[in-house]
Parts: structure tokens; sequence; C-alpha cells
């Protein structure tokens, strides 16, 4: 690679799964990871993308050891995680959790409806922690210890959209990422929250957005280069030089990552995650319905590196169903990678200098 390149130096290394940690068939997929004080927290489902296994566990850069929790129902799975103010929060089936000084404690809770909807996607705001929810599409912010929605947008989320997948501060304005729930129907938007009022501001070709029919989420938001950054799903059937990936100057979107598109890059249907690594811009592959996930690096030409390691694709079982990388953290001079897929696709890799 270029000597420019964040992956110049360095190697990815398996550290969780297929044994490492946890059993290796245990479970589908690392919902979410992050970083806290000195350990690297990952959310798991399995043996199934619904469960009934939600755990967490971390690790200490040497081994990992699961943390019990006291969620009460054995049927679980737990969404994304953040650490804000020193404690790790956990979206978790039935309820939010807060874990403080080795404790989990309820929070939030009464915003879930059990089988309806529930917390899925953190991020801070304006030095507040700020919640998205699934099933019913919403945001809440944190005041101390007590929850507050905020006002939905005046005519609603949209047509289709059942969860609100992600949220990111960029400049003073808290941005909103939508989708349906499902592989299917347009939901993909974005809405720009100014701290009284949402306005849409990206979808349907909104300020040059996409206009692709049926594109059904906005799977995450970031900042990079002064810019907001945001990845789409892509159906079946989407004309490979098609871009999942667009930026947002404040007043107008535009497709980046749309100069030489490698095949494996047109092929994948999802960019689920994203990061800032090395200084570089970097997004995750895969999809339900190819065996092959990869990490790419936007180069300065507006092309795509592949930076991932050879075993990201490697089965680790012979069920049917895609494989890719669901989710990124960058933290601790490292990046990690988190794995979903199928039975034992559950898995952490680590790329450091050593």
């Amino acid at each position: 690679m270029a000597e420019h390149s964040a992956f110049t130096h360095g190697r990815w290394t398996l550290i969780g799964g297929d044994g490492a940690g946890w059993e290796g068939g245990a479970f589908y997929k690392v919902r979410g990871l992050a970083w806290q004080g000195e350990r690297l927290y990952a959310s798991l489902t399995g043996p199934l993308s619904d469960g009934p296994r939600g755990e967490v566990w971390s690790w200490d850069r040497r081994t990992w050891r699961r943390e019990k929790h006291e969620w009460g129902s054995t049927a679980s799975f737990v969404e994304h995680l953040f650490s804000f103010h020193g404690s790790l929060y956990a979206a978790e089936r039935g309820a939010v959790w807060k874990l403080h000084d080795g404790r989990w404690t309820s929070t939030g809770g009464e915003l879930c409806e059990p089988g309806k909807s529930g917390g899925y996607a953190f991020a801070e705001w304006q030095g507040r922690l700020v919640m998205s929810f699934w099933g019913k599409p919403a945001v809440a912010v944190l005041y101390g210890e007590r929850w507050s929605f905020l006002p939905d947008p005046g005519e609603g989320w949209g047509a289709n959209v059942r969860t609100v997948y992600c949220l990111h501060q960029c400049g003073s304005f808290l941005y909103a990422g939508t989708g349906t729930g499902r592989f299917a129907g347009p939901a993909s938007s974005v809405w720009r929250f100014d701290g009284r009022n949402w306005e849409k501001i990206g979808g349907d070709g909104i300020r040059g957005s996409w206009i692709e029919p049926g594109i059904p989420f906005v799977l995450s938001l970031n900042t990079y280069g002064g810019m907001l950054i945001a990845t789409l799903s892509r159906p079946p059937g989407t004309h490979p030089h098609t871009s999942n990936v667009w930026a947002f100057d404040g007043a107008r979107w535009r497709a980046i990552g749309t100069g030489k598109v490698p095949l494996l890059m047109g092929q994948s249907l999802i960019a689920n995650d994203t990061a800032v690594f090395g200084g570089r811009f970097v997004a995750a592959t895969g999809d339900g319905f190819h065996r092959d996930a990869q990490i790419w690096e936007l180069e300065p030409d507006q092309s795509w590196r592949p930076a991932g390691a050879e075993n990201f694709s490697v089965p680790v079982s012979d069920a049917p169903g895609g494989y890719w990388i669901y989710r990124l953290c960058a933290a601790d001079n490292a990046l990690f990678a988190g794995t979903a897929g199928h039975r034992g696709g559950a898995r952490v890799f680590r790329f450091a200098d050593s």
C-alpha cells in the first residue's frame, strides 16, 4: 500500500470469536463495539440474528470476559453500545442499561414497549446523551437521570420508517438517519435538528441527495473533512456504480468514492459502518447474499482501496447466507471490526502497528 495509507504498517488480528473469548458457534452478530476506560466492549447476539442470547463481553488487550448482566429475560439481544461520561450504555431488547463501576442499572425503560419498540443507537449532542428507537421511530435526550423525547418531525418521519438507525452531531446540529427495518421499501432519509425542529435534508433527491428507488436504510452517519457522511443500503439489482456513501457540506449532497469502483465494492449492498482511522476515512461492507466482507479506505482521488484481512471472508460454517462487517470502532490507537452473518459469524478483528 502507498505510504500515505493508514494501513501501510501493521496487521489485522482475530481477537474475538472462533473460541477466542466466546465459544465458536454461539453468536451470529457483533451488534456493538465501544471503548470505555481501558477495555473494548462488544455486544453479541446469537445463535440467530434475533437471539435469543444477548450478551456483552469485554476485552482488556489480553483476554475476554462476559459482563454479568441484570436484564431479566433470557430471550434478548443488545443493540448499540456507547461510552458517555465514564459509563457504558447499552440498548437492550427490553430496556436501556447503564454500566458503571461494574454494575448494570436500568435507565429509560419506561420509553420502551417490550416486543414493539426500544432503544437502538446513541450519540452525544451538545454535551448530552441522545438515543434513537426501533419499532416506533423517535429520538430522546438524557437530562441527568431522566429521558425526554425530542419532538417528532411535524409531518412524521415518513412512509415506511420503522427505525431511526443512527444519530450524529455535526457542527451544532443533530442528524438522524432512518430506515424500514427490512431490506425493502424506501425509507432512507436524513433529518437535521436545530434544537427546536427537524428538517428533512437527505433522500428523495433533496439537496442533490440519492434518488434511486427502494433504498431502505441510512445505516451510519459520521464526520470527515468537515462534512457529514452517510452510508446507505442498496436493494439487490442496483447498478454497482450507484454510490452508497454520500457527503453533505451543509447545503448540498454529493456521492463519494465514485472513482474506479472495485468489483467487490460494487457488489456489496450495504455499507454498515464507517470510521476515521489514521486520518483516513474507512467504510465497512458485505451483505446478506455474499460471503465476502471488506473494509475500504477512501483514497484522495475518491477511489476505494481494500484494507481488510483475507480471513474476513472465511466462512465459519456451511450455513447459507452472507457475511459482513457490521460495526467499526477506532480507539486505543487501533481499528476494531465486528462481523456478522451466520452461526459463529460474530468475530472481532483488530488492526494496529503491533
